[in-house]
């Protein structure tokens, strides 16, 4: 006899469990995905220049523990509590300024700063700066469109800038990141954020950079 056919009921409380799962599921495939990219190009040999072993071996966290979205959210809001006024500036410049949206604007990152703020993110930021300096950049513009959305009048005056960059300084003052001379600098440094001190006592005269020819045959 063919097996009777069976009607499954699912109250309330199966279902949400059914959904926190599949959101739990969904958050580590993005926080494998993001250490996946962070990781790529990088060799598995030990002490290599650019590999994942040296670059964090150092720093207490490790950067798939976040997702980009949450990285990226700690950043909107530092700047929004931060940098409110520079974000201004950029959107609607001061009247001697261009408000030029094919220009490159600028925003400077106090590192301590933001470290004390957040210090998970913000060490993350020194040990990884290629992947979240993108990811600051991004926040960038989307708290522009933030603080556009919250205007109620001369909205128009606002214009939404695209080529926005991070400019990171002051860093922390420890054995990790302060250099206190570029023999200091080792291959372990390489795609980290580090500072050396130094003083300038000679300088060449200006060269041209020659990067391409065009050859034309008479």
């Amino acid at each position: 006899m063919p097996p009777k056919k069976r009607n499954i009921n699912y109250d309330d409380d199966d279902a949400d469990e059914n959904d926190n799962a599949g959101n739990e599921s969904l958050i580590v495939r993005e926080r494998l995905n993001f250490a996946n990219r962070s990781s790529n190009g990088s060799s598995s040999g030990g002490g290599s220049v650019g590999s994942s072993n040296s670059t964090n071996q150092w720093c207490a966290f490790n950067i798939g523990d976040k997702s980009e979205n949450d990285i990226e959210r700690v950043m909107i809001a530092y700047l929004e509590k931060y940098h409110l006024q520079d974000i201004r500036d950029i959107l609607c410049p001061p009247l001697t300024l261009t408000n030029d949206d094919t220009i490159h604007y600028s925003v400077f990152i106090d590192v301590s700063h933001f470290m004390s703020a957040n210090i998970e993110i913000g060490s993350i930021l020194l040990s990884y700066p290629t992947e979240l300096i993108p990811i600051f950049e991004r926040a960038l513009i989307k708290t522009q469109q933030r603080h556009i959305e919250k205007q109620e009048v001369m909205k128009e005056q606002f214009k939404l800038k695209t080529f926005v960059h991070v400019r990171l300084h002051t860093l922390p003052q420890c054995s990790e990141v302060t250099k206190t001379s570029v023999r200091s600098v080792r291959s372990c440094d390489a795609n980290r954020l580090i500072s050396v001190s130094g003083t300038v006592i000679k300088t060449g005269p200006i060269k041209m950079l020659e990067y391409k020819k065009i050859y034309i045959c008479k």
